[in-house]
């Protein structure tokens, strides 16, 4: 974990491109080096934010972009190999046996559920009640 000093700085770099009110906003992984409260309190944000201008994130943390992407653009060795809504994109055997998608997803696969995996418990619930 960074120090205090770190994650201070981090929290005054956010709030002064905030300021500035910017058409675009491009985030290389916005909550690295945050604790969980504060990489909650982050991606809380960016659906208010998305709704008065474009927000691109680059992230691995696909169980939190899930929650609020739109849109996923999947990576791999520098290519574009998938374009589209998170469930379309993440929920496919290549995609969950690659490891590149959700821990839920992953943990569906591992249990023997078939594809299309559920990227959330919600989802996992949703598949197996009756």
């Amino acid at each position: 974990m960074a120090s205090d000093n770190f994650v201070n700085w981090k929290a005054v770099g956010i709030a002064g491109v905030l300021a500035i009110e910017p058409q675009v906003y491009l985030l290389d992984e916005p909550a690295m080096e945050l604790d969980p409260a504060g990489a909650a309190a982050l991606y809380r944000l960016l659906p208010e934010l998305s709704s008065r201008a474009t927000v691109l994130v680059a992230t691995t943390d696909l169980d939190r972009a899930v929650e609020i992407a739109g849109r996923i653009l999947l990576l791999r060795d520098g290519r574009c190999i998938a374009d589209g809504v998170p469930d379309d994109v993440l929920t496919t055997d290549e995609v969950v046996s690659a490891r590149s998608s959700t821990t839920v997803a992953s943990i569906a696969r591992q249990a023997g559920l078939a594809a299309p995996y559920p990227l959330s418990v919600a989802g996992v619930l949703r598949r197996i009640a009756p």
